[in-house]
């Protein structure tokens, strides 16, 4: 599948996508030369669609190309005019792509749409897991199931660093350390023993 400008700026339940990261960065706060990077397994659309909104058709471009004209646009102005963007991109910009980023003022919008990277194509949840795995075992000079463990550690770490309040904003690499290093039991084989 492909993840289209229409999948950024529809919201089916009244919030789009991007306002949805729109306002998760403003959440985080405006630091310049941070980057807010959207992963998908999904490749970015090529393809034209065309949708009625309030009885006018809106031609929607095509994420890839609208998404690069755009960050040239932000890389080398403070401000976004519509008429700098493509006349075939002006209709989709304001009505649509404007209006999900209604929640941001105006200069906030530039510097979301500069530091916003849409990064596709990446690997599925098994295939990633498993290339952080033999990663992990690579670093560390582990085996398999010690990696799971490693991994598992981390991931539980990564969980309570995301939704707990902490003392300081960043993770460490000590903090990650710590998490690695915090579970003392020590597995001796494995055992793969079926349920009664």
């Amino acid at each position: 599948g492909t993840i289209t400008f229409g999948d950024l700026v529809d919201g089916g339940d009244g919030q789009s996508l991007l306002r949805y990261l729109a306002e998760c960065w403003q959440g985080i706060g405006f630091a310049p030369e941070a980057r807010f990077i959207f992963f998908t397994n999904r490749a970015i659309g090529d393809q034209w669609s065309t949708v009625e909104r309030q009885g006018k058709r809106i031609r929607r471009p095509p994420l890839r190309d609208f998404f690069a004209a755009l960050k040239v646009l932000a890389s080398t102005n403070q401000l976004i005019n519509p008429s700098d963007l493509p006349a075939e991109y002006t209709d989709a910009f304001q009505a649509e792509w404007l209006v999900a980023l209604e929640v941001l003022d105006e200069p906030l919008k530039t510097n979301f749409i500069r530091q916003l990277d849409l990064c596709a194509d990446q690997d599925d949840l098994p295939l990633l897991e498993a290339r952080i795995l033999k990663r992990i075992q690579v670093a560390f000079a582990i085996s398999e199931t010690q990696s799971e463990r490693v991994l598992e550690a981390l991931d539980h770490a990564l969980r309570r660093w995301t939704t707990s309040p902490r003392q300081r904003e960043e993770v460490t690499s000590q903090d990650a350390l710590k998490a690695i290093c915090s579970r003392t039991e020590e597995m001796v084989g494995d055992h793969n023993l079926s349920p009664p």
